[in-house]
């Protein structure tokens, strides 16, 4: 009689332990699903700030398509980074949009306004250089899969 109850918490016990086993392995795959979501709504992100950066190094200024497909794909930016991120993204659409804008202005105005704006343009597109050198290097902690997805790293 007493053997028999000893076999009986045992099993319970066993039970509860397998339970508590299938209910952590389920916290972990919802977990590292949730991760590689997140992944998946920032890479797009990432390729249309490069794509951007890469058509202005390549073009010389942004275009009005390179601008629009830039601001679509960064829409979700706010919600996906954090507010320091999404503040480096709105920069380089910012820098972008002035540099296309004085771009135009150049060969529109007075001798002086083009002396400026020649100026504003190579100042933006210097720094929209560096940019496309530093865009990896920022996305980075996003994007990276090792030791938050487990063995899909």
């Amino acid at each position: 009689m007493l053997s028999a109850s000893i076999f009986s918490a045992v099993v319970v016990a066993l039970v509860g332990i397998f339970t508590a086993v299938i209910q952590w392995r389920q916290w972990k795959t919802a977990k590292t699903k949730v991760q590689l979501d997140l992944y998946n709504m920032r890479l797009p992100v990432y390729q249309a700030t490069r794509d951007l950066l890469a058509s202005i190094t390549t073009d010389g200024f942004p275009g009005p398509a390179d601008l629009w497909a830039y601001a679509k794909a960064t829409e979700q930016a706010p919600f996906l980074f954090d507010d320091a991120f999404a503040a480096k993204l709105a920069a380089i659409y910012d820098r972008a949009a002035a540099a296309s804008m004085d771009q135009k202005l150049l060969g529109a105005g007075t001798a002086q306004a083009n002396k400026e704006a020649a100026a504003r343009c190579v100042e933006h597109m210097a720094w929209l250089r560096e940019q496309y050198v530093a865009v990896p290097i920022m996305f980075a902690p996003y994007l990276r899969l090792e030791g938050r997805a487990g063995r899909y790293a």
